[in-house]
């Protein structure tokens, strides 16, 4: 399990004069995988989540692990992300995969897309001509 969406609304109600305000009504909407997880974060973030999922793919095959060779000083997480550039550029934790997705998506609209340049040539054979122009690492 990523992450819960989850839906809450009020409710008031009226007795009477009166208008009576009920506890939250609390819903859970669906449990997430990475890629959705991905997906959804992208969409808040108000970008379009197709070099995100190339990216993390390629990284981590959407897996929150180390970097098998180097252990976790080469990267953390989904998106692989090194602890100092963790904590120069996001909150939270690395280890914590809505942090690191997050995080990872907040960098790429930052134009960070040059920290996984040591994957581009994995993750760029498989983004559209148009995103590729978009991003700076490829300009």
């Amino acid at each position: 399990m990523v992450g819960l969406i989850i839906s809450i609304s009020s409710v008031q109600t009226q007795q009477g004069q009166q208008n009576i305000q009920q506890p939250p009504i609390v819903e859970v909407k669906q449990i997430l995988s990475i890629p959705e997880a991905i997906s959804y974060y992208s969409d808040l973030y108000g970008i379009d989540d197709e070099l995100p999922l190339e990216i993390a793919r390629a990284e981590s095959q959407y897996k929150n692990v180390c970097n098998k060779q180097y252990g976790c000083s080469a990267g953390i997480g989904i998106f692989q992300i090194v602890q100092t550039t963790f904590d120069e550029n996001c909150e939270g934790s690395p280890y914590d995969v809505k942090d690191n997705i997050k995080c990872g998506i907040k960098m790429i609209k930052d134009g960070d897309t040059w920290r996984w340049s040591q994957s581009i040539h994995v993750w760029s054979q498989n983004i559209s001509e148009e995103t590729k122009k978009e991003i700076r690492v490829l300009n």
